[in-house]
């Protein structure tokens, strides 16, 4: 479509297989014998015709592609968000600022194939939906809901954790209750169990540097941006968006308790003055494997070389402190300290993974001991 961004350039591994059904017209003569090639349509047994099995395919996903889009009035977007649609083939489409009302059916803005999820404000801004291609099995979740602009719904996928959508729209940065009221709500959804959540929208918290994760200097309602960060870590949450979307801040940003299945989380252009976040998201079911641990042993610590370091410590924190120095300088120093000292007076061992069965008890391990012991005795 002219003038509209060309979505199908990005660098997404968008492959689409095509095959030639017809073949090149052999050469073979006519006259040629055909014996053995030609059979008669009716015979006193009839062959069977054997069917080829046709492969399943996995009517679940493999993975699920998401859009977070700022629309800035959907109504005079529309035509650029057919084409996106089109180029990016998404599953689910999270929005902000649709400026639309609720005398404004689904279907007069938004394709066919989704179902929509809405909560909207008026015509001259905010409004937040979530489109869910239809193939898959959603419906509204009202008890997520506070009294912000945020939408809720939940996709059934068998064989996978219930995956809960939500889009959050805070206007401003000053709007404290805009924040509480998102806190709440995310406090809630947390407390499902089996949960998969992803959480996006445009949250205006410029103060955030995301590749570092520290507040950049200078900036204004610092309360608000650490309130932000607090609401993610009591609730087990991450957020995967380190790219700038409006200028040089990141507002978009994506959110959930699952990062380790985000295969993908990049940028594309925008249909307003905000960039558009896309993610891929793995939903294959994957075997947890633990880690090598290492455990310090306490009992075998050389005690009177960690109180001299205490001391130390002490007086060190003493003296920053008449210096005037910060909490947080203060902090860093005690805990440095502190893990130099474990260190270098704590032995360690590394514990052996556990990759076995977890229904092999001890009980069942001593009757496969035994079972191998008889059998060896039986050989002899």
């Amino acid at each position: 479509m002219c003038n509209f961004p060309n979505y199908s350039t990005f660098c997404y591994s968008l492959v689409f297989s095509t095959s030639n059904q017809f073949t090149i017209i052999s050469n073979t003569s006519i006259s040629s014998s055909a014996s053995g090639i030609i059979k008669p349509i009716h015979t006193s047994t009839p062959e069977r015709k054997t069917q080829k099995k046709k492969k399943q395919e996995d009517s679940n996903p493999k993975t699920i592609r998401v859009l977070n889009v700022n629309f800035q009035s959907i109504r005079n977007t529309h035509s650029e968000l057919i084409n996106l649609i089109e180029s990016t083939k998404p599953d689910i489409i999270v929005g902000t600022e649709t400026w639309l009302d609720s005398s404004i059916k689904d279907s007069q803005y938004f394709p066919d194939g989704f179902n929509i999820y809405r909560n909207d404000r008026n015509l001259s801004g905010g409004g937040v939906p979530i489109a869910v291609n239809d193939t898959y099995i959603t419906s509204s979740v009202t008890e997520l809901q506070t009294d912000c602009e945020i939408a809720w719904c939940k996709m059934e996928i068998v064989g996978h954790k219930t995956v809960y959508l939500s889009s959050y729209y805070n206007p401003k940065t000053s709007n404290e209750k805009g924040y509480n009221e998102y806190g709440i709500s995310i406090e809630r959804a947390s407390k499902i169990r089996n949960a998969f959540i992803i959480s996006a929208g445009d949250f205006n918290l410029p103060g955030w540097d995301w590749t570092t994760k520290e507040i950049k200097m200078h900036t204004q309602c610092v309360t608000y941006h650490e309130k932000f960060a607090d609401i993610l870590d009591d609730n087990g949450m991450a957020q995967l968006v380190t790219k700038p979307t409006r200028g040089l801040n990141t507002l978009d940003l994506v959110v959930t308790n699952h990062p380790e299945s985000f295969m993908r989380v990049e940028t594309l252009p925008g249909l307003s003055d905000h960039e558009i976040v896309f993610t891929e998201v793995n939903l294959n079911p994957r075997k947890s494997i633990q880690k090598p641990r290492i455990i310090p042993l306490y009992r075998k610590a050389n005690w009177e070389n960690m109180k001299l370091d205490l001391n130390k410590l002490h007086q060190d924190i003493t003296l920053m402190n008449e210096q005037k120095a910060g909490v947080n300088k203060l902090w860093t120093h005690f805990q440095t300290k502190l893990e130099e000292s474990i260190g270098n007076n704590v032995p360690k061992k590394t514990a052996r993974k556990k990759d076995s069965s977890p229904w092999i008890t001890s009980d069942i391990k001593r009757l496969i001991r035994k079972r191998d012991r008889w059998f060896k005795r039986m050989k002899t």
